[in-house]
C-alpha cells in the first residue's frame, strides 16, 4: 500500500488553510489491465483494395473480461489510404474480421457486436451509421446528426440482416424481439429512412399470461415491471385497465415501467391518472417526466394546458419531456410557447431548448420554420440545439413533400 499526502491551500487572503489525506491504494500489478501486443490483418477486397484491421485487446483478471479493440482503414486500388473509423467488443473479437459487401458504388462493412455498419458514400467518404435507443446516428468525423425513432422502439438492437443492392438494413429491438425495423439508405449513401415495420411475439409471451404477472402481487417487483413492458411492447389494449391500476404499485420500477407502457398503447382512458401524476408536485422529477412523455404518446388534447404549464417547472428533466410530449401532441396551442422556450438562449439550459426544437419539428407551420432557421442562422447557438433544428427543419420539409 502506497500513501501519498496532498496539501491544498486556499488564497493567501484566505482565513482557512485545509490539509487533505488522501489514501490511494495501488491495486497489485496483476489486477491492471494486462494488454496484449497489438496486430494487423490485410484483407484483399474484391475490387483489389484492402481492408486493414489493426486489433488490440486488453484482459481485466479482476473482472475475467476482456476488451478487443479494432481500427479500420482502407487502402484503395490508386493506393491513397482512407480512415474508416473503429469498433470495440466486450468479450469477443468478431470484429476482427469483418466483412465487405459491395453494391453498385456502396461498399459496406458491417459490425457484429454493435447494431451498426459502416458504409463508403461517393462524396463524402465513410459514414457509421449505428441503431440503438429511440434513434439511429449517422456521423462522420465532422458532423454528427440524430433522427429520434418512436420510443417504443426502444432497448438493445441487433442487425440481422442487409440487402447491398437494395440498400436494405433490417434491425431487430431486442427487448422482448418485437420489432423488426428495415431501413433504406438513399443510393449516395447520404440518408436513411425507415421503410418497414414487423412485431414479433414469441411462442412463450402470451398477453393474457402477463397480466395476470403484472396483476399478481406475490410476484416480485422485477417480473412485475417486466410484464408491464413486455405489454406496452406489443401495444395490448386489454392490458390498459391492469396497467393503470399498477400506478399505485409501490414495487422498484413497477409505476414507471406502467407508465410508459400506457404511453406506447395510446388509450385515452390513462390520460386521467397521468395527469395526476404530472400536476402532483409530491411525486419525483423522473416519475413526472415519465407521465410527460406518456401523454405525448396518447394524444389527447386534455393534456396540452398541463404539459404547457410544466415547461416552467424547477426540473430541467420535466421542462424537456414536457416539451416533447408537446411537440408529439401537435396541438397549435402548443406551438407559440414552444418557440418561446426554443428561443430562451441565456435563460434555459440547452437540453431544454433541444427538446423544445425538436418538438417544433412536428408542426408544419411557417411560424415554427421561422424560428427553427433564426436558430441555425445564429451566430452563438449550442452545437446540439443547432443539430436538433437542423433535424426538424428536414423533417418538416420531408414531410410537405410527401403529402
Amino acid at each position: 500500500m502506497k500513501t501519498i499526502i496532498f496539501r491544498i491551500v486556499t488564497r493567501p487572503n484566505s482565513a482557512f488553510r485545509k490539509t487533505v489525506l488522501l489514501t490511494l491504494i495501488c491495486l497489485p500489478f496483476h489486477c491492471a489491465l494486462a494488454a496484449d501486443t497489438p496486430t494487423q490483418s490485410n484483407k484483399t477486397l474484391p475490387n483489389g483494395g484492402q481492408l486493414i484491421v489493426k486489433s488490440s485487446s486488453s484482459h481485466d483478471p479482476f473482472w475475467g473480461e476482456t476488451l478487443y479493440k479494432h481500427e479500420y482503414s482502407y487502402l484503395a486500388p490508386s493506393g491513397v489510404t482512407e480512415n474508416i473509423g473503429g469498433s470495440s467488443c466486450l468479450n469477443s473479437a468478431v470484429d476482427g474480421n469483418p466483412d465487405i459487401i459491395f453494391a453498385h458504388k456502396l461498399m459496406f462493412l458491417p459490425l457484429k457486436c454493435h447494431a451498426a455498419f459502416i458504409v463508403r458514400t461517393v462524396k463524402n467518404g465513410w459514414r457509421y451509421y449505428s441503431f440503438g435507443k429511440n434513434e439511429y446516428e449517422k456521423y462522420p468525423l465532422w458532423v454528427k446528426s440524430k433522427v429520434r425513432l418512436d420510443d417504443k422502439y426502444d432497448g438493445p438492437s441487433e442487425i440481422i440482416s442487409i440487402d447491398a443492392k437494395k440498400r436494405t438494413v433490417a434491425v431487430e429491438y431486442l427487448t422482448y424481439k418485437t420489432n423488426v425495423i428495415t431501413f433504406r439508405l438513399s443510393e449516395n449513401g447520404e440518408k436513411m429512412d425507415m421503410i418497414g415495420l414487423e412485431r414479433r411475439i414469441g411462442p412463450n409471451q402470451d398477453p393474457a399470461q402477463e397480466i395476470k404477472r403484472l396483476t399478481d402481487k406475490s410476484q416480485i417487483p422485477i417480473v412485475r415491471a417486466a410484464a408491464a413492458t413486455f405489454l406496452g411492447s406489443i401495444e395490448e389494449p386489454k392490458a390498459v385497465e391492469a396497467l393503470i391500476n399498477a400506478l399505485s404499485d409501490d414495487g422498484l420500477n413497477v409505476r414507471p415501467s406502467a407508465i410508459e407502457a400506457l404511453g406506447r398503447i395510446g388509450d385515452k382512458r390513462a390520460t386521467t391518472p397521468l395527469l395526476q401524476i404530472l400536476e402532483n408536485k409530491q411525486e419525483n422529477k423522473y416519475t413526472r417526466s415519465y407521465a410527460a412523455k406518456a401523454l405525448g404518446g396518447i394524444k389527447d388534447s386534455r393534456a396540452v394546458q398541463p404539459l404547457i404549464a410544466a415547461l416552467s417547472d424547477n426540473a430541467l428533466e420535466l421542462r424537456c419531456a414536457s416539451a416533447e410530449a408537446l411537440g408529439e401532441i401537435g396541438d397549435r396551442r402548443a406551438l407559440e410557447p414552444l418557440v418561446k422556450k426554443s428561443q430562451q438562449r441565456f435563460r434555459e439550459k440547452w437540453p431544454v431548448r433541444r427538446c423544445a426544437v425538436e418538438g417544433l419539428g412536428h408542426f408544419r407551420d411557417q411560424q415554427s420554420i421561422n424560428a427553427l432557421k433564426n436558430i441555425l442562422n445564429a451566430f452563438f447557438e449550442n452545437r446540439e440545439v443547432k443539430t436538433a433544428a437542423r433535424t426538424s427543419l428536414e423533417k418538416i420539409q420531408n414531410t410537405e413533400k410527401s403529402r
